[in-house]
């Protein structure tokens, strides 16, 4: 029966935060977006509203994202503008790097963030409704704004030894990747290579399986590594910190005939990734699936490892997708139901000048925490422009719809004509529903649904 799972670059997946418009991070429930970084954009602090240094204050922390080189630190975006209930958007500087804050309004504010690369390639316009019950919220920007990885990156060679002899694949994972990939093996023994180790000090795992999508049968977990250079790292399969790795059920429901479902967990070692240890190809077909998942023995845990679920099912990229986010500690059987698919939202097109304007319209859910509308226009895999405007319960209220209106605010000081939609280009218009985070063991688990369409303006 074919398989609907697949795992091609499953980390590429994780990681292309921007470009896959269904990603949610983990923990949702928190109001951590994307992330930017850098100083005000062409035109420098001209115009620029000055602080509020005193008295009440809207304050908005902006961070780079967790699995940057500068993970979860305070990072400013490359310009930003407030808007007071209906009134006119002013230009905003950052109070200190991270850090900005306005009056506070009437009943709703909102607050826009441009992150931009060096040479406008890469480009998220995040426009943040919010109201007055809401003064103080965390927002994560994009990677490509954020201050520079270091130079320094370092790898890994070795030898991994006792492993099982049917062993065809290796699987690594840190606090800053998940990687894995085939391997050579003799008998016993295989060899390995890793690439890109950031410096620090690290909890890293190491990992075999017989094929790609069957079970982990060999686990070894290297806490406390300290990484300075380049190093050969022999692993024993069956020496200290190794063991065979345990095993808890996985129930997928609601799935949908041709869907493609990328049930993705991982190990993580104090950091937001690390070693997949997720289930294996989803039948095509049934509505119904029972997976498993690896796990690691209760006594070689310590406090701050989780396990990180990403769950997603999906028809076609283009048109959206279904997502499931958890985080728990301590292992346990797991049982998830898909969100059924949405109405396609309307869409109509409220301005071509200077830059492309949209108008989005589609209904709420019940027990929604936070909307998201995303319009991307992509050049190609590498420049691709979006805005993403997000609302959360309060600002929603007791509507049955919400109406988003895209500004424009081309006539503010130190906005760049590069940062609006193009006439000419195919966008993709999505909105995205995040249903209220549940309990889950001792973590907690969010669904969210994702619908989209394509116009050319």
């Amino acid at each position: 029966m074919p398989a609907r799972r697949s795992r091609g670059s499953l980390v590429a997946f994780v990681l292309a935060a921007s470009a896959s418009l269904a990603l949610v991070a983990i923990g949702a429930g928190c109001d951590r977006d994307t992330d930017l970084s850098g100083t005000l954009h062409d035109g420098g602090d001209a115009g620029v509203a000055p602080q509020v240094d005193a008295g009440p204050a809207i304050t908005v922390t902006t961070f780079a994202p967790a699995f940057t080189s500068a993970p979860a630190a305070r990072a400013s975006a490359s310009w930003a503008a407030y808007r007071l209930d209906e009134g006119d958007w002013s230009p905003l500087a950052p109070a200190s790097e991270g850090t900005y804050r306005f009056p506070i309004a009437v009943a709703r504010w909102t607050i826009a963030l441009v992150c931009a690369s060096p040479d406008d390639g890469l480009v998220t316009v995040f426009l943040h409704h919010r109201t007055n019950a809401t003064p103080d919220v965390d927002f994560t920007l994009e990677e490509y704004c954020t201050p520079p990885a270091p130079p320094a990156q370092y790898a890994f060679t070795g030898s991994l030894t006792n492993i099982p002899t049917s062993t065809q694949w290796f699987d690594f994972g840190y606090a800053r990747t998940s990687r894995g990939e085939a391997i050579p093996v003799s008998g016993a023994t295989g060899t390995y290579e890793i690439v890109g180790i950031e410096p620090g000090t690290w909890d890293f795992s190491f990992a075999v399986r017989d094929e790609p999508f069957l079970p982990i049968t060999r686990f070894v977990m290297k806490r406390g590594t300290v990484v300075t250079s380049d190093a050969k790292v022999d692993v024993d399969l069956t020496g200290a910190g190794s063991f065979a790795p345990g095993s808890k059920t996985l129930q997928l429901h609601a799935l949908r005939k041709g869907d493609t479902v990328s049930p993705v967990v991982f190990y993580g070692a104090s950091g937001p990734l690390g070693i997949d240890v997720g289930p294996q190809d989803v039948p095509d077909g049934p509505p119904d699936a029972t997976l498993a998942y690896s796990t690691m023995p209760a006594p070689l845990q310590v406090v701050s490892d989780r396990y990180f679920g990403q769950l997603m099912a999906e028809q076609d990229r283009r048109t959206g997708s279904r997502m499931i986010t958890f985080d728990i500690h301590d292992a346990i059987d797991l049982d998830m139901t898909f969100l059924p698919e949405p109405s396609l939202a309307e869409v109509v097109v409220v301005g071509t000048s200077p830059s492309v304007r949209f108008e989005t319209k589609f209904a709420v859910m019940e027990d929604a925490e936070r909307y998201e509308v995303t319009a991307l226009a992509a050049r190609n895999r590498r420049a691709h422009l979006s805005w993403r405007s997000t609302y959360d319960a309060k600002n929603v209220g007791s509507a049955r719809a919400v109406d988003d209106v895209l500004p424009d605010l081309s006539a503010l000081p130190g906005w760049s004509p590069a940062w609006g939609l193009p006439v000419g280009l195919t966008t993709s218009v999505f909105v995205t529903t995040f249903e209220s985070a549940k309990p889950l063991g001792d973590g907690r688990m969010q669904r969210s649904v994702s619908k989209g369409q394509e116009l050319t303006p």
